[in-house]
Order: structure tokens, then C-alpha cells, then sequence
């Protein structure tokens, strides 16, 4: 029994040889870049998380700043109407045509 190699299997060989090189080399590519994306994705999930817990942080402060904007408004609204309805007394004791003293301010205002 001859076992020895003519030329063209050894060419069959060496080119076999190579596409099985090529698809290792090109099977370990494709395992990194995999796992580089992975990683990647796995990053960005976690400043995604990061990220939306901050801005709930961040929307509870802004709904606490609005809510207590909106308390101060209030108050202001009250302490101007007191305001007026203490102008409006004056004018009516002006225009009544009582002295002195004229009627006393309300408190707060």
C-alpha cells in the first residue's frame, strides 16, 4: 500500500489546511467582537438604569419645587386680596367722610 502524497493532494492539503486556519481565525473574530458587544450592551443597559433613576430623582425634586411654587403663590394671592380689601376699606372710610384714625390693619398685611 502506497501512502505516499501525489502533488495535487498535497495541495488539497495545504488549501484545506488554510480554509480550516481562515474559519478558526475567522470563528475567534467573531467570538471577540461578540463578547466587545456584549459588554458594550450590558454598559449601556446600566447607564440606561443609571440614568432613569436619576431623572425619577430628579422629577420627584422638580414635583416637590413646583408644589411648594405653587403653595408660595397661593399665599401671595391671599396676602394681595388682604391687601386690597384693606385698600378698599380705606377708600370707603375716605369716602364716608370719617377723621382720623382710620381703620386698623390686618394682620399679616
Amino acid at each position: 500500500m502506497d501512502l505516499s502524497l501525489t502533488y495535487l493532494d498535497e495541495v488539497l492539503v495545504v488549501i484545506v489546511g488554510a480554509v480550516i486556519a481562515a474559519a478558526a481565525s475567522g470563528y475567534g473574530y467573531l467570538i471577540t467582537r461578540i463578547n466587545k458587544l456584549q459588554e458594550a450592551l450590558t454598559f449601556a443597559q446600566a447607564e440606561i438604569t443609571k440614568l432613569q433613576t436619576e431623572m425619577g430623582t430628579r422629577r420627584v425634586e422638580h414635583e416637590k419645587e413646583r408644589d411648594e411654587l405653587f403653595r408660595l403663590r397661593r399665599e401671595d394671592a391671599v396676602l394681595i386680596r388682604e391687601q386690597g380689601d384693606f385698600i378698599d376699606a380705606l377708600q370707603n372710610h375716605i369716602w364716608e367722610g370719617k377723621g382720623p384714625p382710620p381703620p386698623s390693619r390686618p394682620q399679616g398685611v
